[in-house]
């Protein structure tokens, strides 16, 4: 059986269906060869097609998966009917059961070897956490389920990558989250991520967490006790890394072109610098899976969901970041 891209639909009250319904008849990913399948609902991905005008060709598929698919299918999970009040813009409890029931087959479909990637949509953490109260995104689900693995989230486009020391926790608690190890860790798992991808090692700088790297001290010392230890013992494993810089500093140098890849601190440290410079671009990488997994940029967008003007441009990447990746692997 040929392996299909398995995409989750993400919430289906958010922008989810209708971005990804543009991103599949773009020029370009109309064209692949690869064939997709899409996990979740039928009314959202037609309501979705109907509010942009175009037509999303797909067939409805069933498990246990057949050896020859469409080439793009459509997989709704068990008992997850479509109540008739959900639409766009609208989500609750509903919607964000659905998201998760999407999740769950999704991630288990490609645990099983039958997809050869998976790309996720957005969810709602608040909406599933309703029904699941320990789901805190579809990062840590993922690497629970492959087995509490050493994950790390890879941000950015083909010229601006940033990875992430800590991901969702508040902005409260990062630094009680630091370790050198998890610093290292992080700068050894984008080496290996982009060496085979560059044909070399990357250069990689690290970004501080204080203001001007901690001012020798003076505004913190992280990036003496922790950050630093951990430079060194990712050069020490063969890394090219330079740092602790300055967080600004160290992100518009790789903005420019100076460096493969940055390893931020925390999670808007990152987003904030991308989403500047590269609007509506780039894709999420979770590195350290057993397996590719792919994810746009942005959130569920209640509050644009349904009027026709999500932009598609970070699915389109997400959908290609995956197709890369995958065929590397291969």
């Amino acid at each position: 059986m040929s392996r299909p891209f398995g995409i989750t639909l993400g919430d289906p009250a958010g922008v989810g269906p209708e971005v990804l319904v543009k991103a599949l008849t773009e020029a370009g990913v109309g064209d692949w060869n690869e064939d997709f399948l899409i996990i979740g609902s039928e009314k959202p991905l037609l309501q979705a097609a109907a509010l942009v005008g175009v037509r999303l060709r797909f067939e409805k598929v069933s498990l246990p998966l057949k050896d020859k698919l469409p080439h793009i299918g459509l997989l709704e999970p068990a008992e997850s009917d479509f109540p008739e009040h959900l639409s766009p813009g609208r989500p609750g409890a509903n919607s964000g059961w659905l998201s998760f029931k999407y999740l769950e087959l999704g991630t288990t479909l490609t645990l099983e070897g039958k997809l050869s990637a998976l790309v996720t949509l957005p969810v709602s953490k608040s909406l599933i956490a309703r029904k699941v109260p320990d789901f805190r995104g579809h990062t840590e689900y993922l690497q629970q389920r492959a087995g509490s693995v050493v994950v790390r989230m890879m941000l950015g486009t083909e010229d601006f990558k940033v990875t992430l020391v800590t991901t969702h926790h508040p902005l409260s608690e990062v630094a009680s989250q630091l370790s050198a190890e998890k610093v290292a860790t992080t700068i050894t798992i984008t080496h290996d991520a982009l060496k085979p991808r560059l044909g070399r090692p990357p250069l990689i700088v690290v970004c501080a967490l204080n203001p001007h790297a901690g001012d020798s001290g003076l505004l913190g010392t992280e990036e003496n006790e922790i950050i630093t230890p951990g430079v060194l013992s990712a050069s020490g494993r063969g890394c090219h890394c330079v740092g602790p810089y300055p967080a600004d500093t160290a992100l518009a140098m790789t903005a420019g072109g100076q460096y493969d890849a940055a390893i931020a601190m925390y999670h808007d440290q990152a987003l904030i610098a991308l989403k500047l410079t590269r609007p509506n671009r780039g894709s999420n990488i979770t590195l350290g899976l057993p397996f590719v997994r792919t994810s746009p940029l942005h959130g569920t967008g209640f509050d644009i969901a349904g009027k026709g003007i999500a932009v598609e441009d970070s699915v389109v990447d997400a959908l290609r970041s995956a197709v890369g990746m995958a065929r590397s692997r291969a």
